[in-house]
C-alpha cells in the first residue's frame, strides 16, 4: 500500500518563498487475499411428466350437391299450310242459237283450282333439365390428441 505524504519546505530571502513538493512514501502492509470455494452437490428430484400424444384419425365429409340433368326431347310442331289443288271439269258453253232457237252448246274442259288446307310438321327438339342431388365426399384427416402422464 502506497500513501503520498506532503512536505512544506521553507527558504529565506530576502523575500520569503514557499515551493510544495510531494514525496512518495511507501511501506509494506500485510493483505488479507480471499478466493470463494462453491461446493456443488447433486440431488436428485423427481415429478411428473405430461405429454400430449397425437395420431391422424381419416375421416369422410361428405355434403349434397345439387347437379342438373338434361335430356333431350323431340317435338312435334305443327301449322297449317295450303297447296293449290287444280282439277279439269268439263264446263258446258254455250254460244247463240241453232235454227230451232235451241241454245249452240258444247262441253269445253276447263281447270277449276281451290286452296286446300293441309298439316305441316316438323321435328323441334327441346331439352328438359333438372336438379338431381347428389352427394359429394372428400377425405379429411383430423389430430386426436391424448394427454400421457408418465
Amino acid at each position: 500500500v502506497c500513501t503520498t505524504v506532503q512536505q512544506t519546505q521553507c527558504t529565506s530571502s530576502n523575500q520569503e518563498q514557499c515551493t510544495t513538493a510531494n514525496e512518495l512514501e511507501c511501506q509494506e502492509v500485510a493483505d488479507q487475499v480471499c478466493t470463494t470455494k462453491v461446493d456443488v452437490t447433486q440431488e436428485q428430484q423427481c415429478f411428473s411428466v405430461s405429454d400430449v400424444i397425437c395420431s391422424t384419425v381419416p375421416s369422410q365429409q361428405c355434403s349434397t350437391v345439387n347437379k342438373k340433368e338434361c335430356t333431350t326431347v323431340t317435338e312435334k310442331q305443327c301449322s297449317t299450310a295450303y297447296k293449290q289443288q287444280c282439277t279439269t271439269v268439263n264446263e258446258k258453253v254455250c254460244s247463240g242459237y241453232d235454227a230451232y232457237h235451241q241454245p249452240k252448246c258444247h262441253y269445253a274442259p276447263k281447270q277449276k283450282c281451290e286452296n286446300v288446307p293441309f298439316q305441316q310438321c316438323t321435328d323441334v327438339p327441346r331439352q328438359l333439365c333438372k336438379d338431381v342431388p347428389s352427394q359429394s365426399c372428400k377425405s379429411v384427416s383430423k389430430q386426436k390428441c391424448d394427454p400421457t402422464t408418465y
